[in-house]
């Protein structure tokens, strides 16, 4: 069993996989909502897999308001204030719309998967996802430390309309 990471190495160690998951959440949901060229069917479900493996990270990143095992969570990072656990406000829609179905329907084998149709995933919804998983990110930005809110900046999705992997593809 290896040593404990310091605090400061859970900082930045959370920092990267944030930045990580925003980035590779804007950029799924950028391929997928892309309706210019024609995919099999089975990239779009890779791709709709994809955005939604990383908004049910991100979600529970930004959303809990407990530990389990060895989670990091934002509110292990944000000061705390009367000793409550800081956890986003912008994720209502997500947990009573869509975590359960992400859940039974995407990440385990379930009943469900066999009984029931699953979730529609349209347009719209995906873009709610990202667009409430981006406010929670900001939200969370806000609620540190003036000093370190500089390092939690993601040059792409402010620059590049919110994560634009196909910049990564065309370059290479």
């Amino acid at each position: 069993m290896g040593c404990e990471p310091s605090k400061e190495e859970i900082k930045d160690g959370a920092r990267e996989l944030v930045r990580y998951e925003l980035q590779m959440l804007n950029a799924a949901v950028n391929m997928w909502l892309d309706g210019s060229r024609p995919r099999k069917r089975r990239l779009g479900s890779a791709l709709l897999d994809s955005v939604l493996l990383h908004a049910r990270s991100l979600y529970y990143f930004f959303a809990s308001d407990k530990k389990r095992n060895d989670d990091i969570i934002a509110s292990d990072l944000v000061p705390k204030k009367d000793n409550n656990l800081w956890a986003s406000t912008k994720l209502g829609n997500f947990k009573k719309l869509h975590q359960q179905n992400i859940n039974k329907f995407r990440s385990h084998l379930t009943d469900k998967r066999i009984t029931q149709s699953d979730t529609k995933w349209t347009q719209e919804i995906i873009r709610e996802i990202r667009d409430d998983i981006n406010a929670a990110f900001d939200e969370f930005v806000a609620c540190l430390p003036k000093s370190e809110r500089s390092l939690w900046e993601i040059p792409d999705l402010k620059e590049k309309g919110k994560g634009c992997f196909r910049d990564y593809f065309e370059k290479s």
